[in-house]
């Protein structure tokens, strides 16, 4: 009877203690101890608007990750860009001036850009894969492109692709950094498919979300590593987007992303900096009006010597 009370008044007090925290969306199921689930309540605003309450997340398990022997490149970088030359040059040269014990292939959209010096980047950096839409897809059909890169990424055999946004600046030794961690992680667990290396948040004062590091809390964006498993089991293809975007929305391409990693139950391991820098509040090419209101703050950067302006 004394450790059922005991049981209670612990139950009790964490239930107090969530609700100081705002967390009231902890629903118990049978079981001893209790065990919780994530439910997403929604607002009234949301049922309203006719949104649909998050489904807990079940993640499913993977077995032992098998490294492949004899890949063509240890990593294969997709980045589409749009009238930013600097910018994706500024990338280039990063990259490819940066010492590694790792090998790539970079592949690049031009996305319509009207910017002839697009066409000489090959004669720079040789050894990139250039490809151009004589018709920029921009937002609206922003997740076409992404899946054009995607398919052409597809036909080399490598360990994952590095989605990057072209106003990104890289930290020293990007790619030892990031790719030692994925094989370190992947030792521990198969499950981890989505390595997210961008922290940011829209508060230029805050320094950490709790988001960041809750395995529960998908959060993704251009910035991330993507495990060919997982590419493999929806055949590096995203779809249902079509019929959501319009000029007032976002992109949907990497919610559409979230979608496929809560079905397939995968794991995203965030890093504990961010690994590279957001640059492009001030001539951003999808978001424009937004990012004059709601800009994105990098967090975390591991050059900590380096302080770019945001």
């Amino acid at each position: 009877m004394k450790s059922e009370k005991k049981n209670v008044k612990k139950i009790i007090k964490k239930r107090i203690e969530l609700s100081k925290m705002g967390v009231r969306n902890k629903l118990r199921i049978g079981g001893i101890p209790p065990r919780p689930i994530h439910v997403e309540l929604l607002t009234r605003m949301e049922i309203r608007m006719g949104v649909e309450p998050k489904k807990p997340i079940l993640f499913k398990e993977y077995g032992q990750y098998l490294k492949e022997n004899n890949v063509d490149f240890d990593v294969v970088f997709c980045v589409s860009s749009f009238e930013r030359y600097e910018k994706i040059y500024n990338i280039l040269e990063q990259l490819f001036s940066q010492e590694t014990k790792y090998t790539f292939k970079f592949i690049l959209m031009n996305d319509g850009s009207k910017d002839r010096r697009y066409n000489e980047l090959q004669y720079h950096f040789p050894d990139i894969l250039y490809l151009k839409n004589e018709v920029g897809g921009g937002k609206i059909n922003y997740w076409k492109t992404i899946n054009l890169l995607w398919k052409k990424a597809s036909e080399i055999k490598t360990y994952g692709i590095i989605q990057l946004d072209d106003d990104f600046v890289l930290c020293d030794e990007f790619l030892n950094r990031l790719m030692d961690k994925f094989f370190e992680v992947k030792e521990i667990s198969n499950n981890y498919m989505v390595f997210g290396f961008h922290l940011y948040n829209f508060r230029k004062e805050s320094l950490i979300e709790s988001f960041w590091f809750d395995e529960k809390e998908i959060f993704i964006d251009g910035g991330m590593f993507l495990d060919t498993q997982f590419l493999k089991l929806f055949n590096y293809e995203l779809d249902k987007i079509e019929e959501r975007v319009t000029p007032k929305t976002s992109s949907y391409t990497w919610v559409r992303l979230k979608e496929r990693m809560l079905e397939f139950g995968i794991k995203i391991y965030r890093f504990e900096n961010s690994l590279v820098w957001h640059n492009g509040n001030d001539d951003s090419k999808l978001h424009p009006t937004i990012r004059n209101i709601k800009r994105v703050y990098t967090k975390k950067f591991i050059d900590k010597e380096i302080n770019y302006e945001q």
